[in-house]
């Protein structure tokens, strides 16, 4: 697989990174390059007749999407400019510069697809059969001792880290298990004693998607305040999660101190995504082992062991934007390159004169050579 980078907006490394990871998700990218715009125009007229209030579904965002993975997949360009598709965000990531959680962008991202998408009544479970998972939550009353069962569905597994030199990923997950007790501040509000009193709860997984998305939660702002856990996480090509074979596919990982600075990239199996940098390596474990101390992996992308579907464009309309951009990019290059050869040979008369001011001039001695401009 050929891989095209991303090039930074001003501070968009959060976008970029997440937008990298999704791109690996070939089942998911795949949808999105067959979506169909006729149909995607036809549902937003009829959206647009029948619905008096509320927001409209956003257009703009799911054909800027495809757009970008078209380009990521088959552009002949080394990087790519996502100023198009960033203009289709919620205003809190196009209207200004800050840096950004990749995780909460990523849920904000994956939230506003789905939303856009079944306002149309079309693709409606795309994110639904892609990426979300179910846990189960049991909540024991420690004063009465009733049981309350209640299912969560998510987009990703937030696992907690503790505060040690070194975990597994596994043992991590299987910590983060564990029952906690509610109590203080945090008691539960029991319906049969009908007050607040301490009880006992923990999860368990019930069910994981086809793109597994696990983050891990480093920053403890109620002991630690914005200071980064740096804990080592051991993260294994491949996990078992209910007799589910996940194999690691990307991971984003987070360089610096504290969640409101620093910088995102993510790895592939074999390939670094940094914004426009793309640089290969080995594997993705050789990667993650000469990370420095502040480069941790925070939001890793497992997998199920689904075919991989190589990227195909199957609209003409798509594939004219992709020609187009190319043929774009093959002018800019000639001109380009037109420019580069003026330069040189401009530089080149330059200095052929200078030879022969030298040699009209040789009698000027050491001086003269001194006073020459050295380029």
């Amino acid at each position: 697989m050929y891989f095209r980078g991303l090039e930074n907006l001003g501070n968009t490394c959060y976008m970029n990174s997440f937008i990298q990871a999704l791109h690996l998700c070939s089942d998911f990218r795949q949808q999105v390059l067959d979506f169909e715009i006729n149909r995607i125009v036809v549902q937003l007229k009829d959206y647009t007749q029948t619905k008096q209030v509320g927001n409209k579904p956003n257009i703009g965002l799911l054909l800027s999407l495809q757009k970008l993975f078209a380009l990521l997949s088959f552009s002949s360009r080394d990087s790519i400019n996502p100023i198009q598709f960033r203009m289709t965000l919620p205003d809190q990531f196009k209207n200004n510069y800050n840096q950004h959680d990749a995780n909460e962008f990523g849920k904000i991202l994956l939230d506003e697809i789905e939303t856009s998408l079944k306002k149309l009544k079309i693709y409606e479970n795309l994110i639904k059969d892609s990426f979300q998972g179910q846990i189960e939550w049991t909540i024991e009353c420690l004063n009465c001792n009733k049981v309350v069962k209640t299912q969560e569905d998510i987009l990703d597994l937030s696992l907690s880290i503790p505060n040690a030199n070194s975990i597994r990923l596994e043992e991590l997950i299987e910590e983060n298990c564990k029952p906690e007790i509610m109590d203080g501040d945090n008691q539960y509000q029991c319906d049969n004693c009908n007050s607040k009193t301490n009880a006992k709860r923990h999860f368990t997984i019930k069910k994981t998607a086809k793109n597994f998305i696990i983050s891990l939660n480093r920053f403890d702002f109620k002991h630690s305040g914005n200071a980064k856990i740096l804990t080592k996480v051991e993260i294994p090509n491949k996990i078992q999660i209910n007799q589910q074979n996940l194999y690691l596919q990307a991971v984003i990982v987070h360089s610096g101190a504290q969640i409101n600075y620093g910088h995102y990239f993510t790895l592939s199996r074999y390939t670094l995504l940094n914004d426009e940098q793309i640089c290969r390596y080995p594997s993705i474990q050789t990667a993650l082992q000469n990370l420095y101390i502040q480069q941790t992996p925070y939001i890793l992308f497992y997998k199920t062991d689904y075919p991989y579907q190589v990227a195909k464009i199957k609209t003409t309309f798509l594939k004219n934007i992709i020609d187009q951009d190319n043929q774009n990019y093959l002018i800019f290059k000639q001109q380009k390159q037109q420019q580069q050869q003026q330069m040189f040979q401009n530089q080149q008369n330059f200095n052929s004169r200078n030879d022969e001011d030298d040699d009209d001039n040789g009698q000027q001695g050491s001086q003269g050579v001194q006073n020459r401009i050295i380029f």
